[in-house]
């Protein structure tokens, strides 16, 4: 073979090579479009399943959006944005075990909104509740403290705060954070809920002494 032959044939070579780089590069950015779509999908179903309310969580929404961040992550290989999406379907699902672990990933992107450390702060909350490791009540409060040192007006994350205090019977430092929400946000949503809790509380027999 002579020279032209072999210098045709390595231009063969590079454009084909070239092509096969310009395809998978496509293929690469197709794949990652549609497994960002499926996260908005998840997405999508966990507001419609917020808006039955807090009490009233629909499982299967919950469910159909895990599989929507599950079969994204399959693609990306990690996503902040699934990894929080997964802690927010496991929040509605009352599993709360996984939902501080996929928080817990979802922080590790140093871009991290601080809405999504007062979420973090909502699961370790519940789990607190139900066995009060005190390491949930130091992360708790940390993730809500991060929350409102980044945005102080956070209404939800004040409460989440005042709400580890209640649980862990520091009264003071609870009034300290509700009482902030009752003087600076009395409308919210948040003010109306400490008003009935301290309600009940005023209303519920004195213990023995």
């Amino acid at each position: 073979m002579n020279r032209r032959l072999l210098a045709s044939a390595g231009v063969g070579l590079a454009i084909g090579a070239t092509g096969w780089l310009v395809y998978t590069w496509n293929e690469g950015r197709q794949a990652g479009a549609q497994a960002q779509g499926w996260i908005a999908e998840g997405e999508d179903l966990l507001e419609q399943d917020l808006a039955r309310g807090e009490g009233s969580s629909d499982f299967a929404l919950a469910n159909r959006a895990i599989e929507k961040f599950r079969a994204a992550l399959g693609v990306l290989g990690e996503s902040s944005r699934a990894r929080r999406g997964l802690g927010r379907a496991h929040l509605r699902r009352t599993e709360f075990s996984k939902a501080v672990e996929e928080y817990g990933r979802a922080l590790a992107d140093p871009g991290a909104p601080a809405s999504w450390k007062r979420e973090a702060g909502l699961a370790y909350l519940n789990r607190y509740a139900m066995n009060r490791d005190p390491e949930d009540l130091s992360r708790g409060i940390t993730r809500y403290e991060e929350a409102l040192a980044a945005d102080p007006g956070d209404v939800e994350a004040q409460w989440g705060a005042g709400a580890f205090h209640h649980l862990a019977g520091d009264r003071e430092r609870r009034d300290e954070c509700w009482n902030r929400i009752l003087r600076d946000a009395p409308e919210s949503p948040w003010a109306a809920r400490i008003r009935k809790d301290l309600e009940k509380e005023k209303a519920a027999p004195a213990g023995p002494r």
